[in-house]
């Protein structure tokens, strides 16, 4: 994956994550733990493509970024589940996708358009 999709796609996670936070009462002020959740998640994104090598180390952060978007992002008692989460766990997905590997073959390399 290249430096202009990476931007694209952290474009569409802050958009996502934005609105994902946008959809409950309090701000951020009011809720720590969204923001300190907020921002162990954007410092796990950032850290993930510099580890992609290490293929456990990267599923591990893959996995922690997934379980600190469902903390974040889960609503309180009183409200709905956002779907916003989904277009977060999406981008993840395609994350994992892109840079883990099975074995020798890279699970992204049907989606390689051929010339």
């Amino acid at each position: 994956m290249g430096l202009y999709t990476y931007w694209i796609w952290l474009l569409l996670l802050l958009l996502s994550w934005l609105f994902a936070l946008l959809q409950f009462q309090g701000g951020l002020l009011d809720n720590p733990h969204r923001l300190i959740g907020s921002a162990a998640f954007f410092t796990l994104f950032f850290l993930a493509p510099l580890l992609k090598k290490q293929q456990i180390i990267f599923m591990i952060i893959t996995s922690f970024l997934a379980a600190l978007a469902v903390l974040t992002l889960w609503p309180e008692s009183q409200g709905i589940i956002n779907l916003y989460t989904l277009l977060v766990f999406a981008i993840i997905a395609g994350m994992a996708v892109v840079y883990l590997k099975v074995g020798r073959v890279s699970l992204s390399r049907p989606f390689y358009l051929r010339a």
